[in-house]
């Protein structure tokens, strides 16, 4: 099984990072800006505000290197689909796929009792390489699927799991995506967010993109899912399991 881009840049200047597949996009203004998230505090002053944070959108030209096998080392995917705990005969959204790192080991592991895997990307070359990889791998478990960045083509309550990759730091408007994660969320299902730690690595995003365990963990608030302590995923990226408010804990 291959792995994903290896950002071989230490340099966290704009040429160095769209060299390695990023490419800069400006700031959004948010709808969400100096409003208090729900739930926190106002005196804590955690806000959606993201006037300082630059997301990034990884470059679908450089899919390649999503597969690359250092990335299978940086980031073991079955370790990632223990954390989200995959089962066989799940239903699975894997939201922001690209070319299937994650979807084609979670299709393997969910796929022999009828589970499957919603894999959805808003890049249509993305989702064309992952189409091609399935058929090469005569897969049938995948369904590769076209969504926008705050809507999903899912029905509601439909996903007993659904994993957000290296994806928070792509955002534009988080709770409104998120909404969308806890919208298809059937009640005992289980999330899983991954992404790179706030802080300098050998790869990755540039810093000022990144996001914090502590900032996703009150974006997951907003969108009303409730979000448990992040935990070390490789060396340079963590992992929040989450679950819908309301719930005791996922199943």
């Amino acid at each position: 099984m291959s792995g994903r881009p290896v950002l071989v840049c230490r340099d966290v200047g704009a040429r160095a990072r769209t060299a390695a597949g990023f490419s800069a996009r400006p700031a959004v203004p948010s709808p969400f800006r100096a409003r208090p998230i729900r739930g926190i505090s106002a005196e804590v002053g955690v806000t959606m505000e993201h006037e300082h944070r630059h997301h990034h959108k990884f470059n679908p030209a450089n899919a390649a290197r999503l597969l690359s096998g250092e990335r299978a080392q940086m980031l073991p995917p079955a370790d990632v689909l223990d954390l989200l705990d995959a089962r066989p005969g799940q239903v699975v959204a894997d939201v922001g796929c690209g070319p299937g790192f994650f979807a084609l080991p979670l299709a393997e592991r969910v796929g022999a009792q009828g589970g499957r895997v919603l894999a959805c990307d808003t890049a249509p070359a993305m989702l064309d390489i992952l189409r091609r990889r399935v058929a090469e791998a005569g897969g049938s478990a995948i369904e590769a699927l076209q969504s926008e960045e705050s809507g999903l083509p899912l029905a509601d309550a439909s996903c007993d799991r659904v994993l957000l990759a290296c994806l928070l730091h792509e955002l534009a408007f988080p709770e409104a995506f998120l909404a969308e994660v806890s919208r298809v969320l059937r009640p005992g299902g289980r999330g899983l967010a991954l992404d790179w730690q706030a802080r300098e690595t050998p790869v990755g995003p540039p810093l000022a993109s990144r996001v914090a365990p502590d900032t996703a963990a009150a974006w997951l608030a907003a969108a009303g899912l409730v979000a448990a302590p992040a935990v070390d995923v490789g060396p340079y990226a963590y992992g929040i399991v989450f679950h819908r408010s309301g719930e005791m804990r996922a199943q």
